[in-house]
């Protein structure tokens, strides 16, 4: 849960959730206000625990295809190697593919507007 807070704080910071989310402090109260029903309900976390996993192997994918470009020679190699690693790390996540991919689609429409607010404090949109 810690983790998630800080990683919101970061995204309020930055511009990509609201302002007033910048704190941890609120971030860790909502996360806990859904955590508590899901752990008395006994819900099975099965599915949310595989669409993280599936969202964290989508990005990774993605970011060793960009080393891939951005790196030369030896390094460029290696980053071939871990992106066909990877590949097959997100094969295993089946159907829940799927949400990072709509979640891309819908960033997409969102991210512009995030960007300009990134460049109106100095941190320079994504190129």
């Amino acid at each position: 849960m810690a983790g998630g807070a800080r990683l919101g704080a970061a995204l309020a910071r930055d511009g990509a959730l609201p302002r007033r989310l910048g704190g941890p402090g609120p971030l860790a109260a909502v996360t806990g206000v859904l955590t508590v029903p899901v752990v008395l309900s006994g819900l099975d976390l099965d599915a949310p625990m595989r669409a993280t996993a599936a969202c964290l192997a989508a990005v990774t994918v993605l970011a060793m295809a960009a080393a891939v470009r951005l790196l030369p020679g030896r390094g460029r190699a290696v980053a071939v190697a871990a992106t066909a690693f990877s590949a097959v790390v997100v094969m295993s996540c089946g159907l829940f593919l799927l949400l990072p991919a709509v979640r891309a689609a819908d960033r997409r429409a969102v991210a512009p507007r995030g960007w300009a607010r990134m460049e109106k404090h100095g941190r320079g949109a994504p190129t």
